[in-house]
């Protein structure tokens, strides 16, 4: 990691726009102490001061000449937090000087009041209930005490680039899992602890709000935090970056990010999960920090196991959440219920019951929460006979004690039913409103008046499933949602009635990937639970050709078809049904035999296809929605006719370039991207039109937001923009640094960064303008032509 320098310290505080600190010291003695001058503003008045500023190299026979330029009563002292003669300066500074602070001390000072209030506001939000789960460590061991993933958070910042276990925690599990509620106790747990740092706690209740532009920058989303629960710092926004790379360096921070997978699924055209991975991986590098994030386990399996099996990635730690067990439910039933061993055994047995029937589900903690909430309405059914999937029995074992506890006038199975219809049509962007809620449930029982229906909404207020606030109705929890949407589905394939309304459903639906891919998971569950691995494959055939005969195959709806996207995500799900199903021709063939038409016809492709051995198959009128291929097999016969091909990427794949394309579609990322890869093979020569392009990908980057201005790039990031998939990016490249730009250091550290230069400022602006090639642009690009192509 870089070492922290005080430059980077007075540069950051100076941006606070209440201090004034000067560039260049009055006094030093060099890489041993600094006297700079300083104010304090305030509105129109300056409160002058010093500061002498102690290097970690200082010795006691510099002390003399420092205390000779040091102004009694009037000046600061500041050390760096290593320094090995802390008492001699304590000793002879102490009682004269206006404050003694190290480093990261003088630096937190400057933010006392904000992350005070930051801190409180995190103890706040601690779980009540929470339960430590057990983790799979990195070692592939099960762990719970001590919480490995506390342990991880408190060690100190690394000293080395290349710890053996890493500086970056990714903590996996499924949805609904218990990640977040892990993530809010280690927050309130670091908050608590008496070791001044504080986590940068970054949730997508905070991204949610921002807007796209500021949601692309890592940098802006985690300095949101602050901002997210209410104690903004207002002199940090524009300085999002210094400030991290400074307070984070001075041991200040950790990073908390609960929901990696959600924030790239947010906005996947502009968000890469391997560049976001690799900014947090260089930040770590950078700062010596400690990251901890998560993300749903197959959204990591499709997105980043294949992409992370380089050297470069080798640093980071996987921790795996396991299911909670007969014990850990008992202590979360106990914390629930104190004092009533009754309900306490109540709750245990219907966990058992549920673990007998789906162990993986009865231990994800949203489940533990439905269980005590049933126990604590009063419910108790000991001769239950329903036939219904675990989840849905829990779901209706709710809605038969709130007919009973409110005496509603429609029976649990029509409760669910409406609950089902509500949550159908919200997913199809009708309102979350009572007008909607009343629709929902006068389909199910069109005999109710709407007087009588008026009077069961104000009823089902309080309802254990759903609740009405500000003159909106929620489900509860998000998996509940999730699951009655996902029944709702597979019914209509069970029944075949009433299918216009999943034909309009394919088509006015707008789920996101994040969302597909929950349902998708929930609908396998569905299918497939109480089956062998081959009734539960014929099942999702099922249900795949129902949607697909549901929704329109021609080629330009495929892509609006939400049933269509669904589909691919529960047959790329449902490969892990058979465990006996391990290589990738097995694979490939397993998951082709999931859609109706031989092959692949009609089919959408979105995100991370990964372990399939694809030689052979023909894709007929299919979408390829920036599919990213990973580990990927294919030759000669691999073809795709009347397809659409939008951005993309192939990472360790065999036989990519050897696909035969015919009468393609593509945006211009997807022409890039197969452009890309026939250059690399040498299929297709490069071209003065493709030379053009790169170098205005290159340049695009030194453009302020909006097309304003010029920025500075970082040279970790130089090569991450549209250009990361030329063919001649370094060559490009190294050529524009030579005759384009200019070389300086970030906050005067050891990071290097480059911008344009004065000289060369107008032809790019001529380029990115007007896409006209002149001046010092036009020399460089005839150079690149005279070495890659004539």
């Amino acid at each position: 990691m870089e070492q922290l320098q005080f430059s980077e310290v007075r540069q950051l505080l100076n941006a606070c726009r209440l201090t004034e600190i000067s560039d260049t010291p009055i006094n030093s003695e060099k890489g041993r102490w600094e006297l700079y001058e300083g104010a304090y503003k305030v509105h129109i008045f300056k409160h002058k001061f010093s500061l002498l500023y102690f290097f970690s190299d200082v010795r006691k026979e510099d002390l003399r000449a420092a205390k000779r330029a040091f102004i009694p009563n009037e000046t600061i002292v500041v050390y760096a937090p290593s320094v090995s003669i802390l008492p001699s300066i304590k000793e002879l500074f102490s009682n004269d000087a206006m404050g003694l602070w190290s480093t990261p001390e003088y630096l937190r000072s400057f933010m006392i009041n904000e992350l005070t209030a930051y801190r409180e506001k995190l103890i706040e939000d601690n779980p009540q209930d929470y339960i430590a789960p057990g983790f799979t460590v990195p070692a592939g061991l099960n762990r719970k005490y001590p919480n490995p993933i506390t342990l991880f958070l408190q060690s100190p910042n690394s000293g080395s680039e290349n710890e053996s276990q890493g500086s970056l925690a990714v903590v996996l599990a499924e949805a609904g899992h218990g990640k977040t509620y892990l993530c809010q106790w280690l927050v309130a747990r670091l908050a608590r602890d008496d070791t001044n740092i504080l986590p940068i706690y970054v949730n997508s209740a905070q991204w949610k709000l921002l807007r796209n532009e500021d949601l692309v920058s890592l940098e802006r989303t985690l300095v949101s935090s602050f901002r997210g629960v209410g104690t903004p710092i207002p002199w940090l926004e524009g300085q999002e970056d210094l400030f991290l790379k400074v307070a984070l360096k001075a041991g200040l921070f950790r990073i908390i990010f609960d929901g990696f997978d959600e924030y790239v699924l947010r906005n996947p055209s502009e968000i890469n999960a391997i560049d976001v991975f690799d900014s947090l991986q260089n930040l770590v590098r950078n700062t010596g920090t400690k990251v901890v994030i998560t993300s749903r386990s197959s959204f990591w399996s499709s997105e980043l196991t294949d992409q992370l099996q380089d050297e470069q990635h080798e640093t980071y730690s996987q921790y795996s959440i396991n299911p909670f067990g007969a014990e850990q439910a008992k202590q979360y039933f106990e914390i629930k219920f104190r004092d009533s061993p009754e309900k306490i055994g109540l709750a245990e047995r219907y966990f058992r019951d549920l673990n007998k029937d789906d162990a993986s589900l009865a231990g994800r903690g949203f489940v533990l929460r439905l269980i005590s909430d049933l126990v604590k309405s009063g419910y108790s059914n000991d001769g239950d006979t329903t036939s219904d999937k675990p989840l849905m029995k829990l779901i209706r074992a709710h809605c038969d004690r709130e007919t009973v506890r409110h005496s509603l006038p429609i029976t649990s199975g029509e409760q669910i039913e409406a609950l089902a219809n509500f949550v159908f049509e919200i997913a199809q962007g009708e309102q979350n409103t009572s007008e909607t809620l009343s629709y929902s449930i006068s389909s199910v029982v069109p005999g109710l008046s709407d007087d009588a229906i008026l009077g069961l909404l104000e009823k089902m207020a309080p309802h254990a499933l759903i609740v009405r606030e500000r003159g909106s109705w929620n489900v509860r929890q998000q998996q509940v949602q999730v699951a009655l949407l996902a029944d709702k589905l597979v019914k209509f394939t069970e029944k075949g009635e009433q299918l216009f309304l999943l034909k309009r459903f394919s088509n006015k639906a707008k789920i996101d990937l994040s969302e597909g891919s929950d349902l998708a998971s929930m609908i396998v569950s569905i299918t497939s639970w109480d089956k062998s691995p081959t009734d539960a494959i014929e099942k999702i055939r099922a249900v795949i050709k129902c949607f697909f005969d549901n929704s329109e195959s021609n080629l330009d709806a495929i892509r609006g078809e939400c049933l269509r996207m669904l589909s691919t995500l529960i047959a790329y799900r449902a490969l892990e049904i058979d465990s006996s199903i391990k290589t990738q021709k097995e694979r490939s063939t397993l998951f082709a035999s999931f859609f109706p038409e031989p092959n692949f016809k009609g089919v959408v492709f979105y995100g991370g296809i990964t372990k399939l051995d694809l030689s052979g198959f023909i894709f007929e009128k299919c979408i390829f929605d920036n599919v990213r291929w990973a580990n990927c097999t294919f030759d000669k016969l691999t073809t795709i006719r009347n397809s659409r091909v939008l951005g993309g990427s192939e990472t360790y794949c065999n036989g990519f370039q050897d696909i035969s394309f015919h009468n393609i579609q593509t945006d211009e990322s997807g022409r890039d991207f197969l452009n890309n890869v026939d250059i690399r093979h040498g299929k297709k020569k490069y071209s003065e039109e493709l030379l053009r392009k790169d170098l205005y990908f290159a340049l695009e980057q030194f453009i302020g937001k909006g097309g304003v201005g010029f920025k500075s790039v970082e040279q970790s990031l130089l090569g991450r923009s549209k250009i990361s998939s030329s063919i001649h990016k370094e060559k490009i490249l190294n050529e524009i640094k030579s005759n384009l730009l200019e070389q300086h250091h970030v906050s005067t550290a050891s990071r290097v960064a480059f911008s344009i230069s004065d000289s060369a400022k107008d032809s790019v602006k001529s380029l990115i303008s007007n896409n006209m090639l002149s001046g010092l642009v036009l020399d460089v690009f005839v150079q690149l032509k005279s070495k890659l192509i004539d």
